[in-house]
């Protein structure tokens, strides 16, 4: 009966405890555990404490909007492992928030996306060195008078060789892009020729391309003026690419310079709207203002690379999440 005496009063706590208990929460910045704490509390007893919840998660709102502008800033300097740790620890004390989920999941697939985009670079660089120690040394060994003289024995070149090429194999069969697959088959081939990953390379090459297609009726100024009217800089440019083939005169030439000059203030706006959805982890939103400017501008290189990487995080955080839904359903 003492035992049970003695329990019931260490949960049931005077006022004063609970209020010393909350502003340590408070002065940890620790809201998640503040609101735990008022959510557990009996309305009767504790109505002054609990007349301060709409203040503290106030105070927890504006914690998780000033730690997405922290991680987003970090994010920008490619920081983005201390964003993650950032993120991962405000959430740790913070009430549940949608915000936070969304990018740590989405700074999560960015850095995966870029980490591996940065082991490829190592790898095509290591079988760039490997290529050029064993030319070297192919001809110090025609100069050698033995082993003795090499740096390295042909024997621990060839397993190198060997390792490096199951590396590039490996990688590359990560890879959807055919030309990314084919440039890193292409250094293991070099590396270690095998018959089968020819047959695979050969399967890679681009098909003939179709014949050209007869050359369209000449271009009007009408038909540019038109198109600037409505604001279709997607017409504009075609009117402006077939009349550069067919010869154009002086008054079409001249509209066409100004279509040049709208298409790349509008590419470098697309380009930034985008980095600013993916910043704020509208990710589609930003794949589709930089593919509007790829398919105008596919030798942009910015709009070109920004587009690849969202895209790869876009399939990244695809993958995750399938994986999260099988995992749930097991």
């Amino acid at each position: 009966m003492l035992l049970l005496i003695l329990q019931g009063c260490a949960v049931v706590l005077p006022p004063e405890m609970h209020e010393d208990r909350l502003e340590r929460f408070l002065a940890a910045e620790d809201y998640r555990a503040a609101l735990d704490l008022l959510d557990n509390l009996e309305s009767a007893r504790f109505e002054p404490l609990l007349e301060r919840k709409p203040e503290i998660a106030a105070a927890a709102n504006r914690a998780g909007r000033e730690v997405l502008g922290q991680a987003e800033r970090l994010a920008a300097d490619g920081d983005l492992a201390l964003a993650l740790v950032t993120l991962r620890q405000a959430r740790d004390r913070l009430p549940d928030d949608p915000r936070l989920e969304r990018q740590i999941e989405l700074l999560t697939a960015t850095r995966t996306v870029e980490l591996e985009a940065l082991n490829t670079d190592y790898l095509r660089l290591e079988a760039a060195s490997l290529l050029e120690r064993q030319r070297l040394i192919e001809s110090m060994s025609r100069l050698a008078t033995g082993p003795g003289e090499l740096p390295m024995g042909p024997e621990e070149l060839q397993r190198e060789a060997r390792a490096l090429a199951r590396a590039l194999d490996a990688r590359a069969a990560t890879h959807e892009d055919p030309a990314e697959r084919q440039a890193l088959l292409q250094l293991a081939q070099a590396l270690v020729p095998s018959e089968q990953r020819a047959q695979t390379l050969a399967a890679l090459q681009p098909s003939t391309p179709a014949p050209a297609r007869d050359t369209p009726a000449s271009p009007t100024v009408a038909d540019l003026q038109q198109a600037l009217a409505g604001d279709d800089l997607e017409s504009a440019q075609r009117i402006c690419t077939d009349a550069a083939r067919a010869g154009t005169d002086g008054a079409l030439a001249a509209l066409c310079q100004d279509i040049e000059q709208r298409l790349a203030m509008q590419l470098e706006a697309w380009l930034e709207e985008g980095r600013r959805l993916y910043a704020t982890g509208d990710i589609d939103a930003a794949i589709d203002r930089w593919r509007r400017g790829h398919e105008l501008a596919p030798e942009h290189a910015e709009l070109q690379a920004a587009l690849e990487r969202a895209e790869r995080v876009q399939e990244r955080l695809e993958s995750l999440r399938d994986r999260n839904a099988a995992v749930r359903t097991q």
